[in-house]
């Protein structure tokens, strides 16, 4: 937090009526603020450095490097103007607040949420605050947004965001000053002292349950009581829309959030995460779909296949001169057949995919997937993509651009890709529905530092340039 009233608020913060009026914040000839009514009179006077806008009946002021909270009539709040510095949670109407190196919170009337004493506050749900943090005394606590405790001091010195009312982390225990692993049940306020062999990694509570990693090949699952209450198991992926992809004595399955095999363990290999509500997985040495009921949807043909990304997947085989790689979407239909080196296609794209671009070696074509025919021979050395569905070629070290339908909009002749950026740009801001030669030259001219024209085309009309 820097020192003094953090302005950027004035952004996202509204105004506040008080009797039908709104106070706005309004300088003077000197610079100074003060606030102004609906008549553009003076009613709070121009004394601050700083302002921000009311929230909730109260604003953020700084007068000679002090910041606090004034109300409507221009009466400081709380404490008064006596932090070093102030920033709005918008999501919340708190303010952190600095004082004298230490921080703490306050409500939009200037009372103290959280005394500002502590070392560090970690703002998101709720609110976890420390104190002594560089020494063997550390201590954490939580506490919600109206500073009611939920876990207090003196348990954990170190540990995850609260979830699932639990708090999963580290803290001494008493009988040896030992530092072991410990859960804190908020709803019962009561304090479980967990196994802690070295290595061992606990995790936050997700659906009434936490993973724990004892060692490589030892991952289990704890409830809120910290009995272990699933088998040992692998190896368990990443929660990935509430599955976690797991392997139990060499097969593959899927869990749900309650730890119910929904995918059997019965497969010989597995994607590592589910995606978009298929799970890729390997049977008979072949790979094929499986949905999250544990129904096989796309075919188990495959050598190679990969998780589904916005609609599609890559499919493959094994051939003599490397990986081949085909595009499939959830139906398992083959957009594109199992034939190329690399395949690209534009994420930002809405709607049906119309074309990718493939590589047999090392440069990339346009395929077609209505006429699966190529375009752009013999192709580009790389390929970006924008969000309006443009894709962004290079040829040789110098970039162009091919729209959505394929046209070639901009000749692989600009020097970068963020130069090429900046040319669709202009031409959506200035509606050019035409890229002539002389137009292109024009977007050249703009983009070739050589000619300054940047340093230039702040100074200089649009209108008034020869090109």
């Amino acid at each position: 937090m820097r020192k003094g009233l953090l302005v950027g608020v004035m952004q996202t913060m509204f105004l506040v009526a008080a009797g039908g009026q709104t106070l706005t914040p309004q300088s003077d000839a000197t610079g100074k603020w003060g606030y102004a009514d609906d008549d553009g009179n003076i009613v709070i006077a121009c004394e601050y450095d700083e302002v921000s806008p009311f929230v909730d009946g109260s604003a953020a002021v700084e007068k000679k490097d002090r910041c606090g909270l004034i109300d409507m009539s221009g009466k400081p709040l709380g404490r008064g103007l006596i932090y070093g510095g102030i920033d709005l949670i918008g999501t919340h109407s708190v303010y952190r607040v600095e004082f004298k190196g230490k921080v703490g919170l306050i409500d939009s009337q200037g009372r103290e949420v959280l005394p500002a004493d502590c070392d560090a506050i970690n703002l998101g749900d709720y609110v976890i605050y420390g104190h002594r943090l560089h020494t063997p005394s550390a201590t954490m606590g939580i506490i919600d947004y109206d500073g009611k405790e939920l876990m207090p001091e003196g348990i954990m010195k170190q540990c995850y965001p609260l979830a699932d009312n639990m708090v999963v982390g580290q803290g001494e225990r008493k009988a040896d000053k030992r530092l072991i692993w410990k859960l804190y049940d908020t709803a019962a306020g009561k304090a479980i002292e967990l196994p802690s062999p070295p290595g061992i990694q606990y995790h936050p509570f997700y659906s009434g349950y936490a993973l724990v990693n004892e060692r490589a090949k030892k991952n289990y699952f704890i409830d809120h009581q910290g009995k272990k209450c699933t088998p040992d198991y692998e190896f368990v992926g990443a929660l990935q829309e509430g599955h976690y992809v797991v392997c139990r004595q060499g097969l593959w399955g899927v869990l749900d959030s309650l730890l119910k095999e929904c995918v059997p363990c019965k497969y010989e290999d597995g994607g590592k995460t589910v995606s978009e509500g298929l799970w890729n997985a390997m049977q008979n040495e072949e790979w094929g779909y499986v949905d999250l009921q544990g129904n096989k949807v796309i075919p188990f043909s495959y050598e190679i296949t990969q998780p589904f990304y916005k609609g599609y997947a890559y499919v493959g085989e094994i051939a003599a001169e490397g990986f081949r790689f085909g595009l499939i979407d959830h139906q398992g239909k083959l957009l594109v057949p199992v034939k190329w080196a690399d395949i690209l296609y534009n994420p930002f794209r809405n709607g049906e995919l119309e074309s990718v671009w493939v590589a047999k070696d090392s440069l990339y074509s346009r395929f077609d997937l209505k006429t699966q025919q190529l375009s752009h021979l013999p192709g580009y050395g790389a390929v970006l993509f924008d969000t309006d569905g443009n894709s962004i070629v290079c040829s040789n070290n110098l970039w162009g651009c091919v729209d959505a339908k394929g046209t070639l909009l901009i000749p692989a002749k600009v020097d970068s890709d963020e130069a090429v950026l900046n040319m669709l740009e202009r031409v959506k801001r200035d509606g050019i529905t035409q890229l002539t030669p002389i137009v292109f030259h024009r977007l050249m001219v703009y983009e070739n530092r050589e000619l300054n024209s940047h340093a230039l085309t702040e100074r200089i009309p649009d209108d008034l340039w020869d090109y």
